[in-house]
């Protein structure tokens, strides 16, 4: 088959092709696709050339069709509109294929199709500088109006106003349109797209000496109505919007609002319907005669009224609407029924009817009251706990007539209404009052003054006294608050001239009832809901105190409490506060760190940087009787800077007390013998008697120095000593405010008190109130106020206010640098996981222990029935079989995985020349790595719970001068007061929750005088509960980061989900 295409062209003689060959005589065609589309159809797309230009040519055609019936080219003489629907492209390609078989079939002439990709591209980048120029020339012209705008915006300082334009006469043809401007108005003429232009603050032009931008803010109050107005009646798409004009007339749902804009000041008038009467047998026939054409808006009737529209009011106005529509068509009423109906509709009406006839027509309804109008209710304060309403109307004289108290009135619905609603709402009556009453601290109450009087005044005048509109609003009292530093206490006064201050217990007691009047001795209702008096009760609550600690208006405070006191009052704008000139030099002062005492000489060259600014704050304290923390990491050296300031401080006569761990007694003994040239110190030690002859009758000693343990059992011998200074070392020791050692020390007499720790917060915040409670007692007030506004809202529900007013009650009183802040001469900690994994043995006794544990513990946690001992017990199981089933099975002789990985962990640190310390929790674990040790003739020393004092010194300053490699330590025994820098690597072989133990313990090492990085191993045995003890140290690090610095954990404060986790194993 072959296409015979010039056919549908009339081009069959050999006239018409030479006819044909004259059009084509520069055409040239280059390329050419045939494609087979089946059903003898078929798709062509060709490209010819002609002069320098190239035109694509495409043809769709059907074989057994005479003619093509598809064709384009891009050339501009083709016009696919046109009845000739080819050009001289198309017919070449249709002479081109002329007699060629119709199949698929691809062709084109390489050279020349160079020239058409080139000359393709050409026409592509014409396309984009014509889509470039198009593109810029949009966005040029946004800039200028962009610029335009700003300008106008910031010049123009004019307010515009809309006009309206009424057109027509009545509501047929009634319709309006809208002028814009200042002096001179322009026409509105799209009133969709003027209010588009208000909403997006447009620039927009009328004419030429008009253009502004549409800034709702632009327009004055009337025209800001009438805008709101228009995007009304656009959101509501309706018929009555057609381009510039709106026809408010033609929906009821905008017609009131339009007259309110209209005519903002013209009042409604009275409106009478004509209504007839008359009798077909037993029924009476009732029937509107109005002539006038009336509408109804929402509330209002409006007719035409000489060529302007006006508005009518009616009582009942929606009944009344109904009534006239069912009486256009006539509506009949029995005689048997027309009592009730005059009861219930006729009587309410008609007012608003003109029975222009056969009014005799009607039944006469008999009835011994007396008709009322004009309904009225009187709202008030009736005394400190209820409010009270009184409804009232008037009788034909104008006479008030008491609705309650009298019954002989002839109601309408609107008085029917009223006493419905009060009735309801109201939590007795009166009758003899003509009153109801409401209780005016219920919630109800607030909600009937804000949403149902609002209602009551469609259907009555509401009057409410000054004193009632004050409910559940701030009445603003002026409130002069004066603070005063006085013999190292602070008093706070309350003065004003709205009430008496003395009886601010009476108010604050009233406001904890959540009252909100409350009656005073001298008659005064006072309103409670008010600022002022909020700041005042909050203050209280905020320093644990009551109303009782206000006497004659005056609150009197420790004198610690004026750095808080003074930021938790510049936070108070309601109260207006004096502070006085002592108070504000005072705080300057210690902020400002002015004190007369200066550190002494001897320790200058002595001190580092840090420490000489730790001293200057311990004297800051000092000076100004703060107590505080001096909370810096373990091995900043705070011993030596609390022996300078105590050397700063010493005069004759000052009596100074350390209480540390008996582990460090010696080791403050020799470092003031150290460093201080004067102070002269004494231990208390020894058997009781002679610790009490060292209490008693030791002279010209400065520094008694004692241990926890004995100061538990000499308290007795204190409680008539006044210490200048007591030091608590190590002061997590008294981190349980129940324990024997916090109750002893906070027995102790002394004018300072300072407390030294590296982690105050071990575990629990309650830790913090502890040590302040020592410190500055009250200062975190008592535990239970601490306990619900700090500790539960910021550990349980993550508070950020209480935390923000913790962190700023205590920053103040606690220093704490960290190694990483001030020492960047000592030298790195590396740390280093040393995942061991179990034998194939240790794995199976593990597990199946593991698995043991928990079931046992589920049954129990079930029950109930389990205590912290019990899971303790099961959880030191666990970790024992981790380090050595030795420790919990018998008939074991291999040691176990982690022991061997220890041990040549050690062979490699000796090989290499470091010194070793090793920690452990169990003794009994350190017993099987010193027979290791023997094995390997290695040498080393080891430190329990029961080496004691002398011994343990004896060992520690051996272990820093000779070869010995290893030293064991029990981390209880061992975790604080040591130095031990000699060594280079630390192995904790057992992990912990309280991973500040770990780090004290680390710490041991890596402290002053640490020359080498001090590389740091924690051995942990691979999917064992030490891999969830390692994991639970870092989910619960963060309370004691917030406040100090330190890391929290412990059994009491885990949820039972947490216990399972921990103790859950993997299949």
């Amino acid at each position: 088959m072959k296409f015979k295409l010039l056919k549908s062209f009339n081009i069959t003689t050999k006239t018409d092709r030479t006819d044909l060959q004259k059009i084509l005589n520069d055409i040239q065609v280059i390329k050419f696709e045939i494609s087979d589309e089946g059903w003898d159809s078929y798709h062509i797309d060709a490209v010819c050339k002609q002069g320098d230009a190239f035109y694509d040519v495409s043809l769709r055609v059907e074989y057994n069709r005479v003619e093509h019936y598809y064709s384009e080219c891009n050339c501009k003489e083709f016009n696919p509109y046109s009845l000739r629907k080819y050009c001289p492209h198309i017919l070449a390609v249709c002479d081109f294929l002329e007699g060629k078989e119709a199949q698929d079939y691809e062709w084109e002439n390489t050279y020349e199709m160079q020239g058409y990709a080139a000359y393709k591209r050409k026409k592509e980048l014409e396309f984009l500088r014509m889509q470039s120029k198009h593109a810029l020339d949009k966005l040029y012209k946004k800039k200028q109006q962009v610029h335009e705008k700003t300008i106008n915006s910031c010049l123009d300082t004019k307010i515009y106003s809309i006009e309206i334009n009424k057109e027509g006469s009545g509501f047929q043809d009634f319709r309006v349109g809208f002028k814009v401007g200042c002096e001179k108005k322009y026409v509105i003429k799209d009133i969709p797209n003027f209010v588009q232009a208000v909403e997006r603050k447009q620039y927009v032009k009328y004419g030429k000496n008009l253009a502004f931008v549409h800034d709702i803010e632009k327009f004055d109050e009337h025209s800001k109505k009438i805008i709101h107005f228009m995007e009304k009646c656009i959101m509501m798409d309706r018929e009555f919007l057609s381009g510039r004009y709106l026809y408010p007339l033609n929906s009821y749902e905008i017609t009131d609002t339009f007259y309110d804009i209209m005519y903002p000041k013209k009042p409604a008038e009275e409106m009478k319907f004509c209504v007839g009467v008359t009798k077909e047998e037993d029924l009476l026939c009732f029937e509107t005669r109005n002539t006038e054409f009336i509408i109804g808006g929402e509330n209002y009737f409006y007719k035409f009224k000489d060529g302007e529209l006006v508005r009518f009011h009616a009582s009942f106005f929606e009944l009344l609407e109904l009534f006239i529509i069912q009486t256009q068509e006539r509506l009949f009423v029995s005689l048997d029924d027309y009592p009730e109906f005059y009861d219930k509709i006729l009587r309410h009406i008609q007012a608003n009817l003109n029975i222009v006839e056969g009014e005799d027509l009607l039944p006469q309804i008999k009835t011994e009251n007396f008709i009322v109008h004009k309904p009225e209710l009187y709202g008030d304060v009736y005394d400190a706990d209820t409010i009270s309403f009184q409804p009232v109307a008037y009788d034909e004289q104008e006479q008030k007539v008491a609705l309650l108290t009298n019954q002989n009135y002839e109601t309408n619905a609107n008085i029917e209404i009223l006493l419905s609603v009060l009735d309801e709402k109201s939590v007795y009556k009166d009758k003899e009052e003509n009153a109801f009453f409401m209780n005016i601290d219920e919630d109800d109450t607030i909600s009937f003054l804000q949403n149902n009087v609002p209602a009551l005044q469609k259907i009555c005048d509401v009057y409410v006294s000054d004193a009632l509109k004050k409910l559940g609003k701030k009445t603003n009292y002026t409130i002069t608050t004066g603070v005063y530093l006085n013999n190292n206490l602070l008093e706070i006064s309350f003065h004003t001239e709205d009430f008496d201050m003395k009886e601010i217990g009476t108010i604050l007691k009233a406001m904890k009832k959540k009252k909100r009047y409350t009656r005073l001795k001298s008659g005064q209702i006072l309103h409670l809901e008010s600022e002022q008096l909020e700041d005042i009760e909050s203050l209280l609550e905020d320093y644990d105190l009551s109303e009782k600690n206000i006497k004659n208006g005056t609150l009197k405070l420790d004198a610690f409490h004026s750095l808080s006191l003074d930021e938790r009052l510049k936070e108070n704008s309601s109260l207006k506060i004096n502070r006085d000139e002592a108070l504000k030099q005072y705080i300057e002062n210690f902020q400002n760190n002015k004190i007369r005492y200066t550190v002494n000489e001897d320790y200058m060259d002595i001190l580092r940087d840090y420490q000489k600014i730790g001293v200057k704050w311990l004297l800051t304290m000092y000076q100004y009787k703060f107590n505080g923390i001096l909370a810096d990491e373990m091995g900043l050296g705070k011993t030596l800077q609390v022996i300078c300031m105590l050397d700063s401080v010493k005069d004759d006569g000052k009596q100074f007390l350390v209480v540390a761990p008996a582990s460090l007694i010696y080791n403050w003994q020799d470092e003031i013998q150290k460093f201080s040239k004067t102070l002269s110190s004494c231990i208390i030690t020894g058997n009781k008697e002679h610790r009490k002859n060292l209490i008693h009758h030791t002279e010209d000693v400065d520094v008694y120095i004692t241990s926890y343990d004995y100061l538990r059992n000499d308290i007795e011998e204190y409680k008539d000593i006044m210490f200048d200074t007591i030091i608590l070392d190590e002061a997590q020791n008294i981190k349980n405010q129940k324990t024997k050692n916090a109750e002893c020390v906070k027995q102790l007499q002394a004018a300072h008190r300072f407390a030294l720790s590296g982690t105050p917060i071990e575990n629990a915040l309650s830790e913090l109130w502890s040590i302040f409670d020592f410190l500055m007692p009250g200062y975190l007030f008592s535990y239970a106020h601490f306990r619900k506004h700090y500790e539960i809202p910021i550990v349980s529900k993550q508070d950020e206010k209480a935390n923000k007013t913790l962190k700023r009650l205590v920053s103040p009183f606690i220093l704490r640098r960290t190694k990483k802040d001030v020492l960047t001469e000592l030298p790195d900690k590396v740390d280093h996981q040393y995942l061991i994994d179990f034998s194939e043995e240790e794995k199976k006794l593990y597990f199946a222990n593991a698995m043991q544990v928990n079931k046992e513990l589920k049954q129990k946690l079930d029950q109930n029935s389990i205590g912290k001992i019990e899971i303790l017990a099961m959880l030191t199981r666990l970790r024992q079989i981790c380090c050595d089933p030795r420790l919990v099975f018998e008939g074991i002789t291999t040691p176990s995985s982690k022991l061997q990985a220890c041990i040549d962990l050690v062979n490699t640190l000796h090989e290499n020349n470091k010194k070793i310390l090793i920690f452990s929790s169990f003794t009994s674990l350190m017993d099987l790595l010193a027979q290791e040790l023997d094995k390997q003739k290695l040498p080393y020393y080891m430190l329990t719970g029961s080496t004691n004092k002398e011994k343990r010194r004896e060992m520690v300053e051996a272990f820093q001068k000779d070869d010995t490699p290893i030293f064991l330590i029990s981390l209880k025994a061992g975790g604080t007061g040591l130095n031990l820098t000699a060594a280079e690597a630390v192995i904790h072989i057992d992990p912990w929750w309280n991973v500040s133990a770990q780090n004290q313990a680390t710490d041991r090492a890596h402290r002053i005088g640490q020359n080498a990085n001090v590389q740091v191993y924690r051995m942990i045995m691979k999917d064992s509960i030490e891999e969830k003890i390692e994991k639970l140290q870092q989910q619960k690090k963060d309370l004691a980061d917030n406040f100090v610095e330190g890391n929290d954990g412990s059994l009491s404060t885990m949820s039972k989900a947490d216990i399972l986790d921990l103790f859950a194993h993997k299949e």
